[in-house]
């Protein structure tokens, strides 16, 4: 499978996981795992804004889901522009909102998933986003695969082991239901 390179990267039909996590997607990995209440900022909620962000970003929800609350895009487009602590805080009212559900159930449950996953921000993963900065083309796919690969084998932890499964089930299942509609467009 191809990753997204935008879940946290740019996006095509054939995005999975954490190439779909690190450029732009997300779903529920443990549903059964409760998210702490929102509170003020700890360091860790701090430290994870931008993954979870990511995992919620339009790019990420289309690929997941098919289609992007308009809310969510328009939230998103506000970001153009917005730098440093504005845009922080703006990300952050934007992943407080997909937590609480103002842009819909769907988003809510892969916010809260997301943020469940990355609970422990695991330093490898960490530092293998932090590589792709700078970083283009074949070089740049060849990073997110590797990403996807190590999420799915849980070289990550078993949190982002199950998000990743789930997010890779999520995006197979919205391909298959296109499937049809795009081999009978071109027949």
């Amino acid at each position: 499978m191809h990753t997204l390179t935008t879940r946290l990267l740019a996006g095509a039909a054939g995005v999975v996981t954490v190439g779909a996590i690190a450029i732009g997607s997300v779903a529920a990995a443990n549903a059964a795992t409760p998210a702490p209440a929102p509170s003020a900022p700890s360091q860790s909620t701090s430290a994870a804004t931008g993954l979870l962000f990511r995992a919620i970003a339009p790019r990420a929800i289309r690929a997941e889901f098919g289609s992007v609350p308009s809310a969510l895009t328009s939230d998103a487009k506000a970001l153009a522009g917005k730098k440093g602590t504005d845009r922080k805080t703006a990300v952050r009212s934007i992943e407080t909102k997909a937590l609480d559900g103002g842009y819909g159930s769907q988003v809510e449950s892969a916010a809260t998933a997301a943020k469940a996953a990355l609970a422990t921000e695991p330093a490898a993963l960490r530092k293998a986003l932090r590589a792709l900065h700078g970083t283009t083309g074949t070089a740049r796919a060849q990073a997110l695969a590797a990403i996807d690969t190590a999420a799915l084998h849980g070289t990550y932890g078993t949190g982002i082991q199950r998000w990743a499964r789930t997010v890779q089930a999520d995006v197979a299942r919205q391909q298959a239901d296109r499937l049809p509609a795009i081999v009978g467009s071109v027949i």
